[in-house]
């Protein structure tokens, strides 16, 4: 059973400067980062632009009482060949993901397509009005223009008054990458709620970044994307989740089957859970590997149980956090 994490219960007043307003409700990922001799947990909505920056004690459990520092996704994009048209003020990017490596983080977009959600004065309308409204589909993020399909490997570095900065190390067209794999390229015009290409989450692991897909799954088969430490060279990896596709992801040990991925299964249509907690070990040469499930987070039927979006690592600990929930609700999953 998962438990409440008591010592990171200020973290909602810590993220109250993130915009938009509820962003503090709308977490997608956390990642604990080291940056000798200061320690943080670097938490992202996919409602803005920005990353927090909240101060915790050198084993990640207590927050220390500094100010959380904000700091922009906006300007890095720019760093891509292809990147975004000019972000207004207010535009989100739809970071989906993001995980600590030896020279910084890795923060990714979902790299999807969204059909148009149905109102409840489209549906007073009648058939005509909501079929429209269903044809209609477009990038997941900055009204009409691509502002998702990045991948970006960050250094963070701690300036001369202590605080931290940021520069692009590797940058890629994430939805390019992944489309030019032949098993996905048939859901290159397909939303993500239609179960079309969406990435969720990301983790490093002995070397590699690698990704979580909430979609496609394929005839029940969940796929995981493996890149090289220069975001690139992208190997599909097909595990078996009851079904489910892949909603958070890290790098972390089970006492009982060792280091590896741990991974949160849940809905890839728009359903409720159930969330599951799984354990799987990158394989050897061409081998399949096995996913063992470790406990059900929940069933899914509740925002404040079900909707996990993100795992971090907390030394040979795990926390999740939870997406529509004031500061994520941190709660210990592993000890």
């Amino acid at each position: 059973m998962s438990e409440p994490f008591p010592l990171l219960t200020g973290l909602s007043e810590a993220l109250q400067g993130l915009r938009p307003s509820d962003a503090a409700a709308n977490l997608s990922g956390a990642t604990l980062l080291h940056v000798a001799p200061r320690t943080f947990l670097v938490v992202v909505s996919d409602e803005g632009y920005r990353l927090a920056f909240v101060p915790v004690t050198p084993d990640g459990r207590q927050l220390t009482g500094e100010p959380t520092r904000l700091r922009s996704l906006r300007p890095l994009l720019r760093t891509l060949a292809d990147g975004p048209g000019p972000l207004r003020r207010d535009d989100e990017i739809d970071v989906e993901g993001i995980t600590a490596t030896p020279h910084g983080l890795v923060v990714v977009g979902s790299a999807s397509l969204k059909r148009k959600r149905v109102r409840s004065r489209d549906v007073e309308r009648g058939r005509a009005r909501v079929l429209e409204r269903l044809a209609r589909v477009a990038p997941a993020s900055g009204r009409g223009r691509t502002h998702s399909d990045y991948a970006l490997e960050l250094v963070v570095q701690l300036d001369d008054a202590g605080e931290p900065t940021m520069w692009v190390r590797h940058a890629r067209d994430l939805r390019a990458l992944l489309l030019d794999l032949p098993l996905l390229q048939p859901f290159r015009d397909v939303p993500s709620k239609d179960n079309g290409l969406d990435v969720e989450a990301v983790a490093w692991h002995e070397g590699h970044v690698w990704l979580g897909l909430r979609g496609p799954v394929l005839r029940g088969w969940a796929l995981l994307v493996r890149l090289d430490a220069t975001l690139g060279d992208p190997r599909l990896y097909p595990v078996e989740l009851g079904g489910m596709g892949i909603r958070a992801l890290e790098s972390a040990r089970s006492r009982t089957h060792g280091a590896g991925l741990c991974l949160v299964s849940g809905p890839t249509l728009p359903h409720g859970g159930p969330f599951d907690l799984w354990h799987w070990s990158p394989p050897a040469a061409d081998d399949l590997g096995v996913a063992r499930r470790l406990l059900r987070l929940s069933e899914g039927a509740k925002a404040d149980t079900g909707h996990v979006e993100s795992l971090f690592a907390i030394g040979d600990h795990l926390a999740v956090m939870v997406d529509g929930v004031g500061g994520g609700a941190p709660r210990l999953v592993l000890r």
